[in-house]
């Protein structure tokens, strides 16, 4: 394998990782703490709030795009 190669999978590898950690990430962010951050900030927390809730939303979508188009083979379609 040629150095070509091995920094390519390396740098496929380094970007699914980082969009797995994304999604996790964003999964704990639980309804509870949504509240508590759009209550806490004397009303400048709702609208963070809502951002977190509408990034969580587009997050899932797009896994579930993203998911959707890899192919059975487990590869990347070029």
């Amino acid at each position: 394998m040629n150095l070509a190669t091995t920094l390519d999978l390396a740098a496929a590898f380094l970007g699914l990782a980082s969009g797995v950690f994304f999604f996790v990430g964003v999964l704990h962010v639980k309804d509870a703490t949504l509240q508590t951050i759009a209550t806490s900030m004397w009303g400048k927390g709702e609208t963070i709030a809502t951002e977190l809730a509408q990034q969580k939303t587009d997050f899932i979508f797009g896994v579930l795009i993203r998911v959707e188009n890899y192919p059975e083979s487990g590869g990347c379609a070029r």
